[in-house]
């Protein structure tokens, strides 16, 4: 079985930070931009706060040569105690142009978030795309903001392990798959592994 590794960055320090990729988002509740979501962090400030009375959405370029076939994601809850304001009901799109999207996954009735909790979801399909973007069409209840932590995007085969935990963190793990090398390296955002 191939392992899940993602393939979006987890350390980025604005939303232009680390080319190729480029963040982008609804309206956010300041400093909240969309590269909050991809910053490993998910504890205050660190996370994409939208202020579009409970909808909202970020989406990531994976850049020009990117082409990556979706099989899972992880959301993480925002360190807050207001669950209110955490993804209720979202989709995951993918687009090869920023402008054609389709919807990949679907979800519903995500309840009772708490504080830093982490979900994984399975995505079944077998398209590429370049653009991958959370699309949420409601949160558990606040009037103004949805709060999301971090988001990763994972795919079979080859790309960036899991960053490794620390207070307020995103669990850094890395999985490897059986019979492959890894390299290990480090950056602005810690230690991660490639899959080769």
């Amino acid at each position: 079985m191939p392992a899940l590794v993602r393939f979006t960055p987890i350390d980025l320090t604005s939303n232009t930070s680390h080319p190729p990729f480029v963040t982008s988002g609804s309206t956010f509740a300041a400093p909240h931009d969309a590269w909050m979501a991809f910053n490993g962090v998910a504890n205050d400030p660190n996370a994409w706060i939208g202020s579009t009375a409970g909808t909202g959405y970020v989406q990531i370029d994976t850049g020009v040569s990117g082409s990556y076939v979706l099989t899972s994601y992880i959301v993480q809850a925002y360190d807050s105690t207001n669950s209110g304001r955490s993804p209720n009901a979202w989709t995951v799109q993918g687009s090869n142009d920023g402008s054609t999207w389709t919807t990949l996954d679907t979800r519903t009735a995500q309840t009772n978030w708490a504080s830093l909790e982490t979900r994984m979801f399975a995505v079944t399909g077998a398209a590429a795309w370049r653009y991958f973007k959370l699309n949420v069409t409601a949160n558990n209840g606040d009037a103004t903001y949805t709060e999301i932590g971090e988001i990763q995007f994972q795919q079979n085969g080859t790309g960036y392990g899991w960053k490794a935990a620390t207070s307020g963190a995103f669990p850094r793990r890395t999985r490897v798959a059986h019979g492959t090398a890894a390299a290990t390296g480090g950056g602005g955002g810690g230690a991660w592994a490639w899959v080769s």
